[in-house]
Parts: C-alpha cells; sequence; structure tokens
C-alpha cells in the first residue's frame, strides 16, 4: 500500500502547469507488453505485463528534440507447474521507476511521435513456491533497482490518442498500447 501511495503522489506532482506552447505537456500510456524476460518450459503459465506511464514535456526544445519526464508502474504475474517433480512456484513483478524521454520532433510527419527512454526506479519481487514432498509454501521477497533503457513510437491516429508500442528492457521486452496526450 505504502507504494501505491507514493506512486499517486508522485503523479500528483508533476501535474503543475507550465507556459502554453504549441505542443501537448502532458501524455498517459496504457501498455500490455509481451516477450518476458524469464524463460518458458513446462507447464508455464504468465499474464502479459501490463503498464501505465506519464509523462511531462518540459517547455523547451533539445536539438530537433523535446525532453520529457514521468513516471512508469508495471505488473506481471507468472506461474510454473512442474508436473511430475511436484515443483510449483508463482512469481510476482512490479516495477515503480522515474522515466526520462527523448522525443525526435524534426524530420517526422506529425502523426508520428519517436523517443528513447531511460527508467530508473525498484522492481519488487515476490516468488512463492513448494518442494516437492512439502506442504508448506515458502516466500522469497526482493527488492531490486531497476534501471533500463528503450526505444518506442507512437502513431496518433487522432488529435489526442495513438497506438504506441515500446522495445526495451522492462518487464517485458515488447510492448503495445494506447497513449493519450493531453
Amino acid at each position: 500500500m505504502k507504494h501505491v501511495l507514493f506512486v499517486c503522489a508522485l503523479f500528483c506532482g508533476m501535474t503543475t502547469a507550465s507556459a502554453q506552447s504549441a505542443y501537448f505537456k502532458q501524455s498517459l500510456q496504457l501498455g500490455v507488453g509481451f516477450a518476458s524476460t524469464l524463460g518458458y518450459a513446462g507447464n508455464y503459465k504468465s499474464t502479459p505485463a501490463v503498464s501505465l506511464s506519464y509523462e511531462h514535456m518540459l517547455p523547451f526544445q533539445t536539438g530537433p528534440g523535446r525532453i520529457g519526464v514521468g513516471a512508469i508502474v508495471a505488473f506481471q504475474s507468472e506461474k510454473y507447474d512442474g508436473g511430475i517433480a511436484g515443483y510449483e512456484s508463482k512469481w510476482n513483478n512490479s516495477l515503480f521507476a522515474l522515466r526520462g524521454t527523448w522525443h525526435l520532433e524534426k524530420y517526422l510527419p506529425e502523426n508520428l511521435d519517436v523517443y528513447g527512454a531511460a527508467q530508473l526506479g525498484l522492481r519488487f519481487e515476490k516468488n512463492k513456491f513448494k518442494l516437492s514432498g512439502e506442504t508448506a509454501e515458502r516466500t522469497d521477497k526482493n527488492t531490486r533497482v531497476h534501471a533500463g533503457l528503450l526505444v518506442g513510437a507512437r502513431y496518433f491516429f487522432h488529435r489526442n490518442f495513438a497506438a504506441f508500442s515500446e522495445v526495451g528492457y522492462d518487464l517485458a521486452v515488447i510492448k503495445v498500447g494506447i497513449a493519450a496526450r493531453f
């Protein structure tokens, strides 16, 4: 619960207004990730990684592009049932990170947004598992520093709405989803 409150406070703190400009100052993305970084084998099941990111554009130009700052929250759950071996395991991964982006603005059509991003935050991992022949479950919890780089693109099919895709290190290797800017 503390993590959720922290992220909510972080989002609220980033919504301060700045000088009026022709570009959109804020964007919100909801994405679904595929191609988990964990391996696939046996009786393996995984939910897609779901992410929500917020971005606030800074009011100045940097070369042929513009810088944005924001945050991302992501979650993924995975389960493995070892079958005959009797090993069962369930992973839950949550990610809370600050995010910086650089958007190329020149040389591209107005409805296409190409960007690179760097993320730095915390990844919370929880693993519940039961070994063959044991009746009690064991639980491991880890908190790790997360640093990730990715590239992405948004195609605006409407003035405020876009489809997007990102490739890079996150809870998922590939993400697709929808984005809104305001």
